[in-house]
């Protein structure tokens, strides 16, 4: 009776210990006797995986029957291994972990992977990689949990250049601002993916796949998120169909090196968000749609161009919120009723007459100077044309507290004897 009771609980145990990941085996594909991932003696130990187990890869395998993982690496600092499939076998990731590379070669994964739902995925490029991982032109990434890509390497790249489908999210860490970042290659394919795509750290993102809904497709929306600076680059044409959202208070760079449709701009935050267009590639850059309080946030164009850049009608805030870079003295940025921006070659302060009138410092800091004729009517309004002060002068030049107002971008309107004049103020 008592053997019977020991041997029971020894069984209850050894189940405890499965079912809490706790056999767990690490298995390295060797490749000795074929190329195939179902025949034993490629294996160390002549033992292929189980579910659940760690693997390693040492030479090129093909996959050839589903199987379900803990996490899977290449394992060469020279060599770069390749991971096919047959007969669309795939491979499951069910707990924590996924693709994994700390080594210097370059692993490419040209099979199906599936990251299951079972907690929130974690894929890693550690500090010593100098090459990366490739999701090839025949793999396919489902997502069926959450996925966090950090890439730690200063050199790495994570390249995706097959098909991205399910609905949730992938969230992009670039923890070392790394020359690579991530890239979406030119076979890149999310028009089935339904989740969205944040960025979270600085660093690059490349965009090389081209075509409608090919890498943010509509109803998904790419994140810029950081308060650490960001580079896009766009060379693919009219790929980013969904929303693009700027938050934060770092300046974020889109490279844009070909035309591109982009459902629409949610710019928020008090940070920077700059155009460079390549006037030599691109056509237009049409915003379909955007959000009517860009707070303090500006956008800032460079190599502008007239007639290159469309958005829906902007308030007159929103136009006082974008830039020419470098600054051009004489010029604002207006915009046609067809929605194109152009260059504006009146100055700063509106002609509707009132001759005689100044306002500096602008930028301004704790008070602004305003040189007006006697008894004019000064008003001071934010950029969503809200009126925060108002003060009649009595003499040439009078001085106009800013206190209570944070940095961003004002107007500051002067009447006198029915006549107006309007200035745009910077508030630092």
């Amino acid at each position: 009776m008592i053997k019977k009771l020991l041997f029971t609980n020894l069984l209850v145990a050894i189940l405890f210990a499965n079912q809490n990941g706790n056999a767990q085996a690490d298995r390295t594909f060797n490749g000795t006797t074929d190329a195939l991932w179902s025949t034993a003696t490629n294996w160390s130990d002549d033992t292929k995986p189980v579910a659940g187990d760690n693997v390693f890869i040492q030479a090129d395998v093909t996959l050839d029957e589903d199987i379900s993982l803990r996490f899977l690496r290449s394992d060469s600092n020279t060599t770069s291994y390749t991971l096919s499939s047959t007969g669309g076998s795939a491979i499951t990731f069910n707990g924590d972990a996924g693709l994994y590379q700390n080594k210097d070669a370059l692993f490419i994964v040209d099979c199906k992977v599936i990251y299951a739902q079972a907690s929130v995925k974690n894929t890693d490029i550690t500090g010593t990689a100098d090459q990366g991982i490739k999701m090839g032109s025949n793999s396919t990434l489902q997502l069926d949990q959450i996925l966090k890509l950090r890439n730690y390497s200063s050199l790495a790249t994570f390249e995706f250049d097959g098909v991205v489908t399910g609905a949730k999210d992938i969230r992009l860490f670039d923890h070392a601002a790394s020359t690579g970042g991530y890239i979406f290659g030119v076979n890149a394919d999310l028009s089935a993916f339904t989740g969205n795509i944040e960025y979270e750290d600085n660093g690059t993102l490349t965009v090389n796949t081209a075509g409608v809904d090919k890498f943010i497709p509509s109803g998904s929306k790419l994140y810029m998120n950081d308060d650490s600076d960001q580079t896009l680059i766009l060379n693919g044409a009219n790929s980013l169909s969904g929303e693009l959202e700027k938050t934060g208070t770092a300046t974020s760079t889109i490279e844009f090196n070909s035309a591109q449709t982009i459902g629409s701009l949610d710019l928020r935050g008090t940070g920077t968000l700059i155009f460079d267009i390549d006037n030599l590639g691109v056509n237009t850059v049409e915003f379909s749609a955007a959000n009517a309080d860009w707070e303090t946030a500006s956008v800032k164009i460079q190599n502008f161009a007239d007639d290159k850049i469309k958005f829906p009608t902007l308030s007159a805030g929103q136009l006082a919120q974008i830039t020419l870079d470098p600054l051009e003295e004489g010029f604002t940025v207006a915009q046609r009723v067809d929605g194109f921006l152009y260059k504006d070659a009146e100055a700063s302060v509106s002609k509707n007459t009132l001759e005689g009138v100044s306002v500096y410092p602008n930028p301004a800091t704790d008070a602004v100077n305003v040189e007006a004729p006697n008894n004019s009517n000064v008003s001071i309004y934010d950029a969503t044309g809200v009126a925060l002060k108002n003060k009649i002068v009595t003499k040439a030049v009078s001085e106009i507290s800013l206190q209570g107002l944070t940095s961003g971008i004002y107007f500051v309107k002067i009447e006198n004897a029915g006549k107006t004049a309007i200035t745009k103020l910077v508030i630092n």
